[in-house]
């Protein structure tokens, strides 16, 4: 198609992936970095972001202190963030 000087993608596929870039684009402008933390560690940067302390994050999540603690610092390393009001 390209060679013959027609589109690759239909027009609603287009369209489809255009908003599909557009919606992925804004989400990361919204919250930068999001897309590298798992499901896990965006739970724990939203309670941390709520002002929950590691004991409080790990009661609602149900995992250990410590367990909160190496997610953070994990969090931390893949956002380039010093502190906890860096990463939220």
């Amino acid at each position: 198609a390209l060679a013959e000087g027609r589109a690759a993608l239909d027009g609603v596929t287009t369209r489809r992936v255009m908003a599909e870039f557009t919606r992925r684009r804004a989400a990361s402008a919204v919250h930068p970095g999001a897309e590298v933390l798992t499901p896990r560690e965006q739970d724990i940067v939203r309670l941390l972001g709520d002002g929950l302390s590691n004991d409080e994050i790990g009661g609602r999540l149900v995992i250990e202190t410590s367990t909160v603690k190496s997610h953070l610092t994990r969090i931390m390393t893949k956002l380039g963030t010093r502190d906890r009001l860096q990463t939220v």
